[in-house]
């Protein structure tokens, strides 16, 4: 039998080595909970938009062709007025982003029709200022992924400025937008209008980039996200109170005569 030499040296390696491993062990914990708790701050914290990239998703047609006819009711005459408004203003934002951007691209255009037109807009006389009332989801017929007609509703609401955000919004998904998500609260297309907003809501470089997408490609896309060399922004309001859009009493699908520059060819 051999005798260690080095029994006190031996269990005094292992202890060392015994407490080594219990404060590494001890560091790992420490550094696996700090990575949790970061891991549930940053998953609760709200990021604002310039920290995120920029996407919107979109309602999964997009319209056979470039000039989409919109039936609006005469009365009460302030809403109809102020519908036929809210269609002028994407127009001119429409082309105010192909000019910028890409000049010379098609983009849709919104026209006033009659009852029989392919987008109807029912306006429910709410009288109320609760946009919570006006959550409705636009009703799309499609053929495949060619949107055929919809119907969206907006209520009658006393505040003008907020009717104007709930309207434009609406249209957006008429020409085939769907919602932003939480990041973007100031975007036109956000779920819920903010009816302590001083201001009004116009679309952004985001919505317009998506319609663009829309008008050119032939693939829809789930989702359309923001190329980094446009920026994001809001229209600026010059672009509307400079726009001036003629509303004519026709079923637009049936003209073969371009509206505004625009390509009236089918896809």
């Amino acid at each position: 039998m051999t005798l260690s030499t080095q029994p006190v040296v031996t269990f005094g390696d292992a202890a060392v080595r015994s407490r080594k491993s219990c404060s590494t062990r001890f560091s790992l914990t420490v550094e696996a909970i700090l990575l949790i708790l970061i891991f549930i701050f940053l998953s609760t914290y709200p990021v604002s938009a310039s920290q995120s990239t920029f996407v919107i998703p979109l309602e999964g047609g997009r319209w056979r062709t470039y000039s989409i006819s919109v039936f609006v009711p005469a009365a009460p005459s302030w809403a109809h007025n102020a519908t036929l408004r809210a269609m002028s203003d994407w127009n001119a934002a429409q082309a105010w982003f192909a000019s910028t951007y890409y000049p010379g691209s098609p983009y849709y255009v919104l026209l006033k029709g009659d009852n029989s037109s392919s987008a109807q807009v029912q306006l429910l006389d709410t009288h109320s200022t609760d946009y919570t009332t006006l959550k409705i989801v636009p009703r799309f017929q499609k053929d495949n992924a060619t949107i055929v007609s919809v119907v969206v509703h907006v209520g009658t609401i006393a505040d003008q400025v907020l009717f104007h955000e709930v309207v434009m919004h609406e249209l957006g998904h008429v020409l085939g937008l769907g919602h932003v998500k939480c990041c973007y609260q100031e975007d036109l297309m956000y779920p819920i209008a903010n009816a302590y907003a001083a201001r009004q809501y116009f679309p952004s470089t985001l919505d317009l980039y998506a319609l663009h997408v829309l008008a050119i490609e032939r693939t829809i896309p789930l989702s359309v996200m923001l190329p980094m060399h446009i920026q994001y922004l809001t229209v600026p309001e010059q672009v509307f109170a400079e726009s001036v859009t003629p509303f004519i009493e026709i079923s637009v699908e049936t003209s073969s005569t371009p509206s505004r520059g625009v390509r009236s060819s089918s896809f």
